[in-house]
């Protein structure tokens, strides 16, 4: 299997509505310096994980900004997205992520006067 066939399903994995345009996937791909039509090798599976999340993640919160009313990225409107949020938690509790890195949860700072 390629690391585009691989991308996406991944994305169907976490929401098994998610259908994103090759180009979307190979982006993806590439910013993490996966080839797309190479053979899809395991040492790079947390980083497969990564671009998935990402991608989900972007559509869930273009999704949230304009009202879920219509398709986007190829991703059916009838998506339950507090479901997708869910599936996706448990993708990143499994792969030991954080969570604010997809969007997931706010981030805080404890301690802001390291920041003047």
């Amino acid at each position: 299997m390629t690391n585009l066939k691989t991308l996406r399903s991944r994305c169907k994995l976490i929401c098994s509505t998610c259908y994103p345009d090759r180009d979307v996937l190979e982006a993806e791909l590439y910013a993490h310096m996966l080839v797309p039509d190479l053979e899809y090798d395991m040492n790079f599976d947390r980083t497969m994980m990564i671009c998935a999340l990402n991608i989900v993640s972007g559509w869930v919160e273009t999704s949230r900004s304009e009202g879920g009313s219509r398709s986007h990225g190829g991703i059916s409107v009838s998506t339950d997205i507090e479901a997708t949020k869910r599936n996706m938690r448990y993708w990143i509790r499994r792969y030991d992520f954080d969570a604010t890195d997809f969007g997931l949860e706010e981030s805080s700072i404890d301690n802001g006067s390291d920041c003047w």
